[in-house]
């Protein structure tokens, strides 16, 4: 039997309009916000940790994290979980005084964005936890930590 240009073209037309069709929609995005006030380094782990499912199969595209605080200490934020974060989780720290912003992060944990996309799959369903931990021990501020996820497709 000879297996001729059409019958390749036969095999391959509704696998390939598929994918065209799932490349030429909208990608979802999420943004999840989390805010952490008043916290201080003594704090049990609970006060400090915030949890959430991933609603679908996603991408970390960038992390950020920003805030307000009264006197200088140091906040290291800790992303965390099932999925590709078992062996890539994500942190972020600085010293900062007064009003700050963390320089963001992004998929690859790099503070630029380039080219390779060795990105974080979530799963859905997956659960990410977000830690955060200061040297302060008095309390008195605000912490916003945000990730922006992208839908990943089956591709």
């Amino acid at each position: 039997m000879t297996i001729t240009a059409s019958d390749l073209n036969d095999y391959v037309t509704g696998s390939m309009s598929s994918l065209i069709a799932d490349k030429e929609l909208l990608t979802r995005t999420h943004q999840f916000t989390f805010q952490f006030q008043d916290y201080r380094s003594g704090d049990s782990a609970q006060q400090k940790t915030k949890r959430f499912v991933v609603p679908r199969s996603c991408f970390i595209e960038s992390t950020f994290v920003h805030g307000v605080n009264p006197i200088s200490e140091t906040i290291t934020v800790n992303i965390t979980g099932d999925g590709a974060l078992v062996n890539w989780p994500i942190e972020v720290s600085g010293t900062f005084n007064g009003s700050f912003q963390l320089a963001r992060k992004w998929y690859n944990n790099a503070q630029t964005k380039t080219g390779d996309r060795g990105f974080r799959v979530l799963p859905q369903g997956s659960t990410v936890t977000v830690t955060v931990d200061t040297t302060n021990t008095t309390g008195n501020r605000t912490l916003t930590v945000g990730l922006v996820l992208r839908q990943f497709y089956g591709r």
